[in-house]
């Protein structure tokens, strides 16, 4: 059962829609002076099936904002998580990978690149993360090295940075290791958070 509210409303008290109401429409422009207490999810700059539904475009809140679960944005994104066994081997396994393939808004990127291994060797161990363009092209690279003194032991380690003015499109993101002595297995992870920061309009 739906509650369609077609002209415009004033709540001047705080406004609760009970759950038995089912799904609640606004159609007009309605201002709430009070607490408006929603007993079911509110999607905002979403886009529905149902003609009634209103699309918002942005959310201003003066006050505090208040959030009891997650806040889940896709300008946050965790684009590679847990992964195990790019370079599980000497020269056999090649020196680069593909990680995941990225679509990007464009503006500001803030990379946190996680990622352990072990070496063979006693040696200045590198993973280089490079952002691939559409021609094959890298774009921005950030170098995370890890100083071995103890061979076939597995650490872990990781680096931050930031990419400004990249263009909105299709990305590659490839990790390279500067030796075959540097191994990545079933031991061995790789974790790669984003977030965007878009260009000002």
């Amino acid at each position: 059962m739906s509650f369609v509210v077609e002209v415009p409303c004033l709540f001047t008290k705080p406004t609760q829609i009970p759950f038995r109401l089912g799904n609640t429409g606004f159609i007009g422009e309605e201002t709430i002076h009070g607490g408006w207490m929603v007993n079911q999810s509110i999607t905002l700059n979403g886009s529905g099936t149902e003609a009634v539904e209103r699309v918002y475009d942005s959310l201003d809140v003066s006050g505090d904002l208040v959030v009891g679960g997650n806040i889940v944005t896709s300008r946050f994104r965790n684009v590679v998580v847990n992964t195990t066994r790019v370079f599980p081997g000497g020269t056999g396994t090649g020196t680069s990978a593909t990680l995941t393939t990225l679509i990007l808004n464009g503006g500001t990127l803030c990379f946190n690149f996680q990622c352990s291994g072990s070496c063979s060797s006693s040696l200045v161990a590198r993973f280089t993360f490079e952002l691939i363009n559409s021609e094959n092209i890298a774009i921005r690279s950030t170098n995370a090295s890890f100083k071995f003194s103890q061979t076939i032991v597995h650490q872990y380690w990781g680096r931050n940075d930031v990419y400004s003015g990249v263009t909105a499109g299709t990305y590659t993101l490839r990790v390279t290791r500067n030796s075959t002595a540097l191994r990545h297995d079933e031991n061995d992870i790789f974790n790669v958070t984003l977030t965007e920061y878009p260009f000002n309009a």
